[in-house]
């Protein structure tokens, strides 16, 4: 099934980065992974799709990345640490990282501002001829694995 799962989001990054040419669409869906949104301590100031970085977009790179976020009890990224990626170059986790330290953090509206960590992933995804269309394409790849292989 991981095998599947794995061929399936590859074949996603392939289509979508041979669809560049013919198309400039691209989305940025941000997933709360741990702890679940409503547990958590700290909330984004803002739910607004991040840019995609202009880099990533040039070179027709797309992807997700998985990362542990340090959120202190002040509100601010303290530190990123990568825990997986599946990418068509490694420049996304980089670009992944710039995009998380820009978050605006605030506590919900029930917790105390605290230290804490979360679990976040970014998926990165082009092509698609509409900005609707884009989105529900990367919507769909978060449903994917974004851990790679390691027994390939």
């Amino acid at each position: 099934m991981f095998n599947m799962q794995k061929t399936m989001l590859i074949s996603i990054l392939v289509f979508s980065t041979s669809l560049f040419a013919n198309t400039q669409y691209a989305d940025i869906q941000v997933t709360q992974i741990s702890p679940v949104p409503e547990q958590a301590i700290w909330q984004r100031s803002t739910h607004v799709s991040p840019k995609y970085p202009v880099k990533l977009a040039m070179n027709g790179v797309v992807g997700c990345a998985v990362y542990n976020v340090a959120i202190s009890e002040q509100g601010k990224t303290q530190a990123i640490k990568l825990i997986s990626q599946v990418s068509t170059k490694n420049s996304l986790a980089k670009e992944g990282r710039k995009i998380i330290k820009k978050f605006a953090w605030q506590p919900q509206p029930d917790q105390i501002a605290k230290a804490s960590e979360q679990v976040i992933r970014l998926d990165f995804c082009m092509g698609g001829d509409s900005l609707e269309a884009s989105e529900a394409r990367c919507k769909q790849q978060t449903q994917f694995s974004c851990q790679k292989d390691t027994n390939s």
